[in-house]
């Protein structure tokens, strides 16, 4: 179920996929932990916005932090972006690059990073590890990282959900059964691999997608060098402190 190379960029740049990132507004609930965690000091940070969609998360941070870069590499989602952020535009804030390479940005400039709705699941292992890498390399010293990620203990679901339709019923039992084929072999490997990639249906099956436990990426982080590492719980924002019970989350994905 893992593949060693995976390219979800097409899809990325897919007019469809554009325009449904634009309808996305609202910050998930551990965005809003963070946020209140850092809300007083966002005046003083630079930022780094990686993964910025179609600008969910660049509404509520670029108006207060100090400086704020967005990036993202869809040229697609930067081009629609450019247009609702003209400000932002205008001086150069929203960029394509592709956060495997962000020799773009200078070593040790933001205070704050983040890469949101599990953006860092859609490459594969050893390009997250380049990520992460890059990461460290454009932090600052004593900076902030935020980030989430899919879940491996999670319980894998698909539902069909019932129309008059018989078309869309037709299509939507034919999803169903695409993805039970596609992961027939999930609750096998979760309880063998530190990590998985999978078509999980995301994006009408149109992307592979990252999978970890928490404890496998805490290590991860740690590895290269990461510290003071907490994680966040997606149902309700929460930090959840007691790492025994990192074998038992169920959540979908989780915030580091």
């Amino acid at each position: 179920m893992e593949l060693i190379n995976i390219s979800n960029q097409k899809t990325y740049e897919s007019e469809d996929i554009v325009k449904s990132y634009f309808l996305e507004y609202k910050l998930q609930k551990p965005e809003k932990t963070v946020f209140n965690i850092l809300k007083d000091r966002l005046k003083d940070m630079r930022m780094l916005d990686i993964g910025i969609g179609g600008g969910r998360t660049t509404i509520h941070f670029a108006p207060l932090v100090k400086e704020y870069i967005g990036i993202d590499y869809s040229k697609n989602m930067i081009d629609a972006c450019k247009k609702r952020f003209s400000e932002l535009a205008e001086k150069d804030c929203l960029k394509v690059c592709d956060a495997r390479d962000m020799t773009i940005l200078e070593n040790n400039y933001f205070d704050f990073i983040l890469f949101s709705f599990n953006g860092i699941d859609y490459i594969s292992h050893e390009d997250r590890l380049k990520v992460l890498k890059e990461i460290k390399r454009v932090s600052k010293k004593g900076g902030y990282f935020c980030f989430s990620s899919h879940n491996l203990n999670a319980n894998l679901d698909f539902t069909v959900g019932m129309t008059l339709n018989p078309i869309k019923l037709i299509y939507r039992i034919y999803f169903y059964l695409l993805f039970k084929f596609l992961t027939r072999n999930f609750k096998r490997l979760q309880k063998t691999s530190s990590h998985l990639i999978i078509n999980d249906g995301a994006r009408k099956f149109r992307l592979k997608t990252y999978y970890i436990k928490p404890a496998a990426q805490i290590n991860q982080l740690a590895a290269l060098g990461f510290k003071d590492i907490r994680f966040y719980s997606l149902s309700d924002g929460n930090e959840i402190k007691n790492k025994s019970l990192l074998n038992t989350l169920k959540d979908s994905w989780l915030y580091y």
